[in-house]
């Protein structure tokens, strides 16, 4: 059922898994929230729209541009150094990295060569994404394990 395409319903059944919907039921908001059963409702006037969160920094690790960049990165997992390596054609203007909740650990401003080695000693060992920041050919993420 597509509760979307529904305006006005006199009789809905169904089950409302995972959904924050906004009903209006006579000109009121009724909230339906994560996991009600909802059997035997009946409305006048049914509207919906739909409440959509996002995670807000974890979801920009995880969206990128149309156009991305190549980068490589060795050795992985790594003890102190860490290479990363972008193709002929591309251009970076920073390189940040996260921990695996999306929280901002480093940031680095790139050196404007295909080659750059980051000095990772200090970060306690544990699993790692690297964003390469570029001007104009979006961004990349890989993830590194960060080791003693």
């Amino acid at each position: 059922m597509c509760i979307d395409c529904i305006e006005k319903a006199t009789h809905l059944s169904g089950f409302f898994n995972y959904i924050t919907s906004l009903f209006k039921f006579n000109n009121h908001d009724v909230p339906i929230a994560h996991g009600i059963a909802a059997t035997e409702i009946a409305f006048d006037q049914f509207t919906s729209s739909l409440v959509v969160a996002t995670l807000g920094e974890l979801n920009s690790l995880l969206t990128s541009s149309s156009i991305t960049l190549k980068l490589q990165l060795w050795p992985n997992p790594s003890v102190k150094m860490l290479n990363l390596q972008l193709s002929k054609t591309d251009k970076v203007d920073s390189y940040s990295i996260h921990d695996m909740i999306g929280k901002l650990i480093r940031t680095i401003k790139a050196n404007y060569s295909l080659r750059q080695q980051l000095n990772i000693e200090d970060l306690q060992t544990g699993v790692y994404m690297i964003r390469a920041n570029g001007s104009d050919m979006g961004s990349v993420t890989l993830k590194f394990i960060k080791k003693n």
